[in-house]
């Protein structure tokens, strides 16, 4: 379906430190929006970042 939006949702009880910074700007990021299949925005900066760019590497 095109133009559908999914929300990858962190838990909500973790704190603020926990979560991954921002590509972009270092902000700590709690939720991504995903639209389209290379098209992910940040949550609380809004800044566009690359798919898969806060997936961990371990």
């Amino acid at each position: 379906m095109s133009g559908s939006i999914d929300s990858e949702s962190v838990d909500s009880e973790s704190s603020p430190e926990s979560f991954p910074p921002c590509p972009r700007c270092d902000t700590p990021v709690a939720d991504v929006t995903t639209v389209g299949p290379t098209a992910q925005y940040a949550r609380s900066c809004g800044c566009r970042i690359p798919v898969g760019a806060l997936e961990s590497s371990d």
